[in-house]
């Protein structure tokens, strides 16, 4: 659902080896000034590292653009 519903609409149009920290970072601000919380975008952020871990580990990208972003911190 995560993929699906947050991830897909706003980076789906970029293929994994076009894909910029700015980017992610951007899905990140969008989401939080859309009301969406802190954990959910961590969570979302989670998805992203792992999957694009993955695809360098797969050789499919040399590094993983997810690294170079900050997702919004819980104030816990």
């Amino acid at each position: 659902m995560t993929i699906r519903v947050h991830i897909t609409p706003t980076l789906g149009k970029y293929k994994v080896l076009n894909l910029r920290p700015e980017h992610i970072q951007n899905l990140y601000i969008t989401k939080l000034k859309s009301g969406t919380g802190v954990r959910t975008i961590e969570v979302i952020h989670s998805v992203i590292r792992k999957s694009l871990g993955h695809a360098v580990k797969l050789g499919c990208i040399i590094r993983n653009p997810a690294l170079a972003t900050t997702p919004p911190r819980s104030k816990s």
